[in-house]
């Protein structure tokens, strides 16, 4: 009899230790999976918020450009030459807080036409280099670990996190959710099987749907307005015409450039 109740307990104390064996590897799963989905989320969001100020440079840099092309016509004509829709970088420009008249300087050179090219191929290189940082990033060096090298945030990187994030949200959402865990806990608990039997509540009427309250929700790239415009060359890659028509816009527009010159000078001067 003492043998076969020693047994009994022997079998006790090894079902409840692999019970809270199986409780404990199911919880560092199912924790572990939404902490990893959490990190992601506020990563990506540090990435979004790192990314705004370089849309900021941006506009500036468009706006700039702009200001030297004179009107919509310059400007339109200016992206047609490169082969691509003006609308874009209009776009980019509009949301630029000031002008940036004050920051420039006159080339020197014999010629009106050479010098106005000087000006706009400045403006433009650093309107495409801020242009291509917000789209592909910047490489540097790691701070914190010296044999790597990071990338800053960029639009593609933070397009693709976003449609990733989603997918694992709608998977975590429909297989790990709190109601299903807390169901298949309670089926390995026998004192609890007996009393829902007792009470006619069996465990299969706690259904494994979506808990609510502790879902997580979408992230919505769409909602950070972040414009999506097509990659440039630099000025020395574009084709012939694009230097082309900069020297035609000066020839067309020389009292323009003469007061344009004359503008960022005295400007120079308040600066001085």
């Amino acid at each position: 009899m003492a043998t076969t109740l020693c047994m009994i307990s022997n079998f006790d104390d090894y079902a409840d230790g692999l019970r809270n064996e199986v409780v404990s590897e199911m919880a560092e799963r199912f924790f572990g999976v939404r902490r990893e989905l959490e990190d992601d989320i506020e990563h990506w969001q540090r990435l979004v918020e790192e990314l705004r100020p370089c849309l900021s440079r941006l506009c500036e840099r468009a706006a700039c450009l702009h200001f030297l092309l004179f009107d919509d016509a310059g400007v339109a004509g200016f992206y047609a030459s490169l082969g691509v829709s003006p609308h874009p970088y209009e776009e980019l420009a509009s949301r630029a807080q000031a002008a940036c008249i004050a920051a420039m300087s006159v080339p020197f050179g014999f010629r009106l036409s050479s010098r106005y090219m000087r000006l706009v191929e400045t403006s433009y290189d650093a309107f495409q280099k801020e242009l291509d940082a917000y789209l592909n990033g910047v490489w540097s060096d790691d701070l914190e670990r010296p044999e790597r090298k990071r990338v800053s945030a960029h639009l593609w990187q933070i397009k693709e996190l976003a449609e990733d994030i989603n997918r694992r949200v709608v998977e975590v959402n429909a297989e790990t959710t709190p109601s299903c865990a807390l169901r298949y806990v309670r089926s390995l608990d026998p004192a609890e099987v007996e009393r829902r039997e007792l009470t006619g509540a069996t465990l299969t009427d706690e259904r494994c749907g979506l808990d609510v309250s502790l879902a997580f929700a979408r992230v919505d790239f769409k909602a950070l307005d972040f414009p999506e415009p097509q990659w440039l060359p630099p000025f020395s890659m574009a084709a012939g015409g694009l230097a082309r028509y900069v020297r035609r816009l000066a020839e067309a527009h020389a009292s323009e450039v003469r007061d344009l010159f004359a503008a960022i000078r005295r400007a120079a001067r308040k600066r001085n």
